[in-house]
């Protein structure tokens, strides 16, 4: 490999951000832990960090941010447009370089032998190289790029939105559990702002062959409202914002199930629907140490996963 001065793109992780990296990419794959060929995009994000996105069916996209502040470094090219791997490859190469364990040396922020996790490209379409610096020796990992055509623009604007909520992650989890029974194709979201205060009413819904507005899908029994006919906003929702209610957007199962895996990882997530009924699920990854008792979260989240469905009737 050539000398990292002239890199494409050159980034190293260390203490714990490695493992939090690994595990944010298995949240994307569709079938972890067997073989699927996922294109992985990744491209340099916004406001700064790396974004790296998959796609399905035009329908489903998921994304990683990594902020500037996940990085000991982070190095780009002016003339840098991204890459694009296939997901498995570069899961399978983090796999083998150990960066899945919990050692010591990935979790012990403040160890001065802290292993290192370094990226690089050397140049535009060239070979990655993924490589391990242990206290005691290197390790390296060489993955093919390929070619493929750029992931679709949800176009999901801020303006656009009709329904945002702030919740805990663990209750919106459970719930997608409770509702995905035998039988659930598709989830129905519904937001109604009457009474003393606004709800959202979670509704898993089967397929019997009748054709009705729902394209033939038709409500099953478990429905689950946020908040409770005993509960208070508050006590469900760190936020919540409704500027139009609707009364149904039917969203397929099948990619809501891909969300629940990173719900696990997650203390805090954002729920969102626009008025084109996209669906927008903002997780915002646990970072930090875990010990017997808690968590001990860093200074400030640096990894989000953001979850973008197209309702069936977009």
């Amino acid at each position: 490999m050539e000398s990292e001065k002239e890199a494409y793109l050159n980034f190293s992780l260390t203490g714990e951000t490695p493992r939090v990296f690994f595990d944010a990419l298995t949240c994307l794959c569709k079938n972890f832990g067997k073989t699927k060929k996922q294109v992985l995009w990744v491209s340099q994000a916004a406001r700064g960090g790396l974004k790296l996105v998959v796609e399905e069916e035009l329908s489903f996209q998921a994304s990683i941010l990594v902020r500037q502040n996940a990085f000991a470094t982070l190095e780009v090219s002016e003339n840098f447009e991204g890459f694009c791997v296939f997901l498995t490859d570069f899961i399978d190469g983090l796999s083998v370089l150990g960066v899945t364990q919990t050692s010591q040396s990935f979790n012990n922020m403040s160890t001065s032998r802290a292993n290192v996790l370094r990226v690089v490209q050397v140049m535009e379409n060239e070979p990655i190289y993924l490589i391990l610096h242990d206290p005691d020796f290197v390790t390296q990992c060489r993955l093919k790029t390929i070619q493929a055509e750029p992931p679709v623009d949800f176009s999901f604007f801020a303006s656009s939105v009709v329904c945002s909520a702030i919740l805990a992650s663990d209750l919106l989890r459970e719930a997608l559990q409770e509702i995905d029974v035998a039988g659930t194709e598709a989830l129905k979201v519904s937001v109604k702002r009457e009474g003393p205060m606004p709800t959202i009413t979670l509704q898993g819904v089967g397929r019997d062959g009748t054709t009705d507005t729902y394209g033939g899908f038709i409500g099953i029994s478990v429905c689950i409202e946020f908040p409770s006919p005993t509960e208070s906003s508050s006590d469900v929702f760190a936020e919540f914002h409704v500027s139009d209610e609707f009364g149904g957007v039917v969203f397929p199962m099948h990619f809501i199930r891909r969300c629940v895996r990173a719900l696990a990882f997650s203390d805090t997530c954002r729920l969102r629907v626009n008025q084109t009924g996209v669906l927008s699920l903002v997780i915002r990854f646990r970072t930090g140490s875990k010990t017997p008792e808690q968590w001990i979260e860093v200074a400030s989240s640096y990894c989000f996963l953001e979850y973008l469905i197209r309702s069936l009737e977009g």
